[in-house]
């Protein structure tokens, strides 16, 4: 069983406020992930000074590690069952990023809807749920092609979102609106 600690509310951007994806190899990343000894926290930053990493805290040594660029205020994080993943909605850029968690590069960036807020992993592994709080709607994402499907209307603003229920096909979603 893989364990992967995420806290969501998520800075590296260059001088044209364009983000730098991360290619530096991040010692040991790999072998925490495995063991359950690493965390992600989101550096959102504000509309005026928008953060645009997540940065993986090693567990083991309470240190963190370099921050890995996504996009514009990261706001919310999950992980697949298997910790493989870390999905990161990116509110600024209107996209998911999904990292890996092995090592923190970006394997891909997927288009939301407007200001995604929440993010939430079914227990297989096979979709992720983005909660859209700009334009009201929840945007699936199918975690093996790396395919968004068409948005669904589900109220406004929600900024909540979880799957589960007994055979794992239930969603529920907060609308703050």
């Amino acid at each position: 069983v893989i364990s992967i600690s995420v806290a969501s509310a998520c800075t590296n951007m260059s001088a044209d406020a364009e983000p730098v994806l991360h290619t530096a190899t991040i010692a040991g990343l790999s072998t925490r992930a495995a063991a359950g000894a690493e965390a992600y926290v989101c550096t959102y930053g504000y509309d005026s000074d928008p953060g645009a990493t997540v940065t993986p805290v090693n567990l083991d040594s309470d240190k963190a590690d370099t921050g890995v660029t996504t996009g514009a205020l990261p706001d919310a994080l999950a992980a697949s069952p298997d910790g493989r993943l870390v999905l990161v909605a990116d509110e600024g850029e209107d996209q998911l990023t999904v990292l890996d968690s092995s090592d923190g590069d970006v394997k891909a960036t997927i288009p939301t809807g407007v200001e995604p807020d929440a993010v939430a992993v079914s227990p297989d592994g096979g979709i992720a749920l983005v909660a859209d709080g700009g334009d009201g709607t929840v945007t699936p994402v199918n975690l093996h092609t790396m395919h968004a499907y068409p948005p669904v209307r589900v109220g406004n603003q929600p900024d909540a979102v979880d799957i589960g229920g007994p055979d794992g096909h239930t969603a529920i979603v907060a609308n703050l609106g």
